[in-house]
């Protein structure tokens, strides 16, 4: 009996479990994917038709155990009992097929779920194989996109450049990207082949170069030595016949202060100054007069000095070792004695005066020019500043206006005022003495860029300025000082004129060729403005009037015109600038003032070269006057007979306004004999 309750609490069990199975699958069939997945492909063969069955029998089994437990006491039927008893152990029996079907399906139900799952863990896997081969595909994907090619980097020229190199290229050539970078970068190739060797031939020459550099000046350093020598070898035949003999000869004894005592104590910079111009007066011009002022005495002791210091160091040491030995008897003598000291402006003032200590010996040249007048240039060196700065005068020395002579040379060339040092370094060192350099160097000279140049001191000068000076030599240098001082004579006559309210006479060229009218107008009017301090132009105001006869017989102002004339250091190769307005406007010119006024400016700001090419250009100014004279009158005839063709007072002009600016024919044409606007 006990074995036969174990079996039915197993079976009771097994039924339990199974319909907790049930359960089970029912609950990951509503919650989750993968069991109604496994749910679907495993299924229980005959499993409600057992469990129905095994509880039938077991409560047939029941029912036998309780029969015999009630027919087990005395005075009952052991016959009965025993039927009870062999049907329950058939029951059992029947059980135990049951439970043993039971337990294989349970292992069939087994091996499905777990080929079931073997299967969904395969396509798992697979999936996750995927998804991997997906991200690496996109991230190759996305390193494809991202990749930049060497030609993106590279500065290729462009495909319209490249099309007009090679215009042997097809148009299918043309409009596919892919060959045509493919043909730029082929290109590229061969180009920088090309350079690249081109470079490496450069290197080749600049090392052959750097050699040959190398070799000369082994060359130039033993060259002093060289000189030395022959100098003392040529010393008795220069004491014999003298030195400088050659200058000497071109000079001419009578016409120069200048000895070979002279010529040998000069500075390099000022003997070539001087050896030059020599050499230009005898070629070009004799009428030039060239002589070396100084004292002779201060130039050999400047001389001596010089030499001194530039003395090699050895000898310095040498003699620090010859009185080594008697320092130490001097000691107290030394220390006994009291030396005296000077206070720190005494110390700065020294150094000041040492910033502009000049060499004794300086050059002067003497220039002919129109009028008998003559300038002369006296050149000297700042020894300290290695600069050469130019006084100038003229004589006779009324021949111009003081501040006209004293800015006679400043702009000789553009940007060479000489009011800046040639050499920025000597800013500094004037700032640290506490120096106005462009103060103190008047009462010396002026240091212009030219003077530099041809004397030999071109590295000084910078860099933007020296470019235009490589162009110039020296006999460029002395015609353009003449021709400023000429241009400057000229300009003096023309301005005393003006100062007279008188026009000045213009040349019979003018007259035929640019001015064939009478003027009507006068100038009533010339002033000059105060000039400001270091200015380089002078300002001046004209004034036209244009009068008539009124009724009552008296002269009345009908128009007035001023004009602010500008002009500039560099006359005439900087024209003269005017600036018109009326101070009393003609009546009716209401439409066209501006414009008019704009028109006039023109013909004598913008239109002055041709009258500079056909005309004497010293006399620009006067011309550029009369032309605005010109331009009045033309104005106000034309005002007073707009509309009529033909000429009155004898001025000649086809129409008298054009366009909507109502423009007036300021232009006059030779060829046609008319006035016409440009």
């Amino acid at each position: 009996f006990f074995f036969l309750g174990r079996k039915f609490q197993f079976v009771q069990r097994s039924a339990g479990m199974s319909a907790k199975r049930k359960n089970t699958e029912d609950e990951g069939r509503a919650g989750k994917e993968r069991a109604p997945t496994i749910a679907s492909s495993v299924k229980l063969v005959g499993e409600e038709g057992t469990t129905q069955k095994a509880r039938a029998i077991c409560e047939s089994l029941r029912s036998h155990l309780d029969s015999i437990h009630v027919l087990r006491g005395p005075g009952k039927s052991s016959e009965e009992r025993k039927a009870h008893l062999v049907q329950a152990c058939l029951q059992i029996m029947e059980l135990k097929g049951v439970v043993r079907s039971s337990y294989l399906r349970v292992q069939q139900a087994s091996e499905q779920v777990e080929k079931a799952k073997q299967e969904i863990d395969q396509q798992q896997l697979q999936l996750q194989n995927l998804a991997y081969e997906k991200l690496h595909l996109q991230r190759e994907i996305r390193k494809c996109q991202q990749f930049r090619s060497r030609d993106e980097e590279l500065s290729l020229i462009s495909e319209e450049q490249f099309c007009a190199l090679h215009p042997d290229l097809s148009e299918e050539e043309k409009s596919n990207t892919h060959k045509l970078t493919l043909a730029r970068l082929d290109w590229e190739l061969e180009e920088r082949k090309r350079l690249a060797a081109d470079l490496q031939s450069r290197k080749d020459r600049k090392e052959a170069a750097q050699q040959l550099n190398l070799q000369k000046i082994r060359q130039l350093e033993d060259t002093p030595a060289k000189l030395e020598s022959l100098l003392l070898a040529a010393k008795p035949i220069q004491t014999l016949f003298g030195s400088g003999q050659s200058l000497m000869a071109l000079l001419g004894d009578e016409e120069s202060a200048a000895t070979p005592e002279h010529l040998r104590l000069l500075p390099e910079s000022l003997y070539i100054l001087f050896t030059h111009l020599a050499a230009y007066r005898e070629t070009h011009d004799r009428s030039i007069e060239l002589r070396v002022l100084g004292d002779l005495d201060s130039a050999r002791t400047q001389r001596a000095k010089d030499s001194e210091a530039a003395a090699p160091e050895d000898t310095g040491e040498a003699e620090e070792d010859a009185t080594a030995e008697d320092g130490a008897a001097d000691d107290e003598q030394r220390s006994r004695r009291t030396k005296p000291t000077k206070s720190k402006e005494e110390l700065l003032e020294e150094k000041r005066k040492a910033f502009f200590s000049t060499h004794p010996l300086s050059v002067s040249l003497a220039l002919q020019c129109e009028g008998k007048v003559i300038i002369t240039l006296t050149f000297t060196l700042l020894t300290q500043l290695s600069m050469v700065v130019v006084r100038h005068s003229l004589n006779p020395s009324e021949a111009l206006h003081s501040q006209q002579t004293e800015n006679l040379l400043r702009d000789l060339y553009p940007g060479d005022s000489g009011r800046h040092t040639p050499n920025e370094a000597t800013l500094y060192q004037a700032d640290e003495l506490n120096i106005s350099f462009s103060e103190e160097i008047k009462s010396f000279g002026i240091p212009f860029y030219w003077a530099q140049t041809i004397c030999g001191l071109g590295n000084q000068v910078p860099s933007t300025a020296m470019q235009q000076f490589q162009r110039r030599s020296l006999a460029q240098v002395v015609r353009d000082i003449v021709r400023r001082v000429n241009a400057q004579l000229s300009l003096a006559a023309q301005l005393a004129t003006l100062a007279k309210n008188t026009m000045p006479l213009e040349s019979p060229k003018a007259q035929s060729h640019f001015f064939p009218l009478k003027a009507t107008c006068a100038l009533q009017e010339w002033t000059e403005f105060p000039q400001e301090e270091n200015s380089d132009v002078r300002r001046f105001k004209a004034l036209f009037v244009r009068e008539q006869t009124a009724r009552t017989g008296k002269r009345e102002v009908v128009a007035s015109l001023q004009a602010e004339v500008t002009v500039s250091n560099a006359y005439p190769v900087q024209p003269p600038l005017f600036a018109l307005s009326f101070v009393q406007a003609p009546k009716g010119q209401d439409v066209g003032v501006e414009n008019n006024l704009k028109a006039m400016e023109n013909e004598l700001n913008v239109h002055h070269r041709e009258l500079t090419q056909a005309l004497d250009p010293n006399l620009l100014l006067t011309h550029q006057m009369r032309r605005c004279q010109m331009c009045f009158d033309i104005l106000m005839e034309a005002e007073e007979r707009e509309g009529d063709v033909g000429f009155g007072g004898g001025k000649l002009f086809v129409r008298a306004a054009v366009g909507r600016d109502r423009v007036r024919p300021f232009k006059y044409d030779i060829k046609t004999g008319f006035f016409v606007v440009r």
